[in-house]
């Protein structure tokens, strides 16, 4: 199997969620180990991939990651719909969740944080212009991104 997560080079972490959602809602079934002999086993399974990824600091295009987006895409594309009937709409969410959290780790979340923190400190003692800075950049992006998780909600009780 392609390793498709290389071939994309992962340009954008909103990228690699969208794409990840779209498998999580198009995937194809399979049955056997690999997908976890129940339900319970195929969440822990993208739990434990997902708590894996968090613990690594590599760069997007690092090799050591065709394992993990292999055995992701696997639970993703292949397993997901064995599941499907029977998760609750909790399970679905906490599913769609870690696909996100996945996709941020592998993105490269905790290099963006380090850079944010890094940059932040520059501008300490000055809390207010922080404070404006923010409420003007930051939270517009927030607020947009809000708006379309709600937008999909919607959209899905439809």
């Amino acid at each position: 199997m392609k390793n498709t997560f290389t071939t994309l080079h992962l340009p954008s972490p909103l990228l690699f969620t969208v794409f990840s959602l779209v498998l999580l809602l198009t995937g194809s079934a399979c049955s056997g180990p690999a997908c976890g002999r129940d339900k319970e086993a195929f969440i822990e399974k993208i739990d434990h991939l997902v708590e894996q990824a968090g613990k690594f600091d590599w760069p997007t295009d690092d090799k050591r990651w065709e394992k993990y987006d292999s055995q992701f895409e696997n639970l993703i594309e292949n397993c997901y719909d064995e599941w499907d009937e029977e998760l609750t709409i909790g399970e679905h969410t906490h599913v769609a969740t870690q696909i996100i959290t996945y996709a941020y780790r592998r993105g490269g979340g905790k290099k963006l944080k380090g850079k944010l923190k890094k940059e932040l400190e520059k501008l300490k003692g000055n809390s207010e212009e922080l404070k404006e800075t923010l409420k003007e950049d930051v939270a517009p992006l927030l607020e947009e991104i809000g708006q379309d998780i709600e937008e999909m909600v919607k959209e899905l009780e439809e």
